[in-house]
């Protein structure tokens, strides 16, 4: 069962949060109920100012309930100052990182945080490619309340995900183009494959596939790579690619991007 000793939870304090900050605290309720951890570490983040508040509290809900129940939203969303000033921090068992993702200050970050990370947004306008990316990047799950229960995301962290050693095709190393996608039903993994590809290999939690492939057989179905190229773009973006290199990606699989 998932039962984290230390939990960290960061938490978005511009304005474009607060509307949603509602549904983020009913689901960390249910979690702090369920799981009981020894220590309980709020810290608070918007732009303009690296670190608001950083407490530690009892482990209850009821005393996370009361400290984010009285914090005051203002001003616009910085993830890459905070990711930035996090480094050194003492690592807790597990964060969770509470905002919509919505950054109108410096970039996306590069950079951990000191822990497993798993991600909350409840904003039906919440940069969900990012969000997901953060948490992939962090070896966490992203947590969409804005389309699933508390339920659901809650019994989401009771799912082990995924440690891919080794991904190939016809034995060339493709690990890089692996992308994937966190769902309640479990875990898809996206990649392209030349249509002239013969062999899959995938290790995967100490399990190696190996397959043959026949992709000229395969049933076209686009969406499939488009959902790959949605993600594509936001790692390539992240990591700093070029806008050239970022609109020819878009265009290439019909993909709308912030570039196009």
């Amino acid at each position: 069962a998932y039962a984290p000793e230390s939990v960290r939870v960061y938490w978005d304090t511009s304005l474009s949060a607060e509307n949603s900050a509602k549904k983020s605290l009913e689901f960390l309720i249910r979690v702090l109920d369920d799981t009981r951890p020894f220590s309980l570490e709020l810290v608070t983040f918007s732009a303009g100012e690296e670190q608001k508040l950083r407490k530690q509290l009892r482990p209850q809900p009821d005393e996370l309930a009361f400290e984010v129940d009285a914090l005051t939203y203002n001003s616009g969303t910085d993830l890459e100052t905070l990711f930035e000033t996090e480094q050194g921090i003492q690592p807790a068992d597990v964060c969770f990182l509470v905002t919509d993702g919505r950054s109108t200050v410096r970039n996306a970050p590069t950079e951990r945080l000191p822990c497993q990370l798993h991600v909350i947004s409840a904003a039906d306008d919440a940069d969900t490619a990012l969000l997901g990316y953060l948490a992939r990047q962090g070896g966490g799950h992203y947590l969409n309340l804005a389309n699933t229960s508390v339920t659901t995301a809650r019994n989401q962290l009771d799912r082990a995900l995924p440690d891919v050693q080794t991904f190939q095709i016809d034995g060339q190393p493709r690990i890089d183009d692996l992308e994937w996608r966190t769902e309640a039903g479990g875990i898809r993994l996206f990649a392209p494959v030349a249509i002239d590809a013969r062999n899959l290999t995938l290790e995967i939690d100490g399990n190696r596939i190996s397959a043959p492939l026949n992709p000229a057989r395969a049933a076209r179905a686009d969406s499939l790579g488009a959902n790959w190229a949605a993600l594509k773009l936001t790692s390539e973006r992240v990591r700093g690619a070029s806008r050239d290199d970022l609109v020819a990606l878009s265009r290439k699989y019909s993909v709308v991007a912030e570039e196009t």
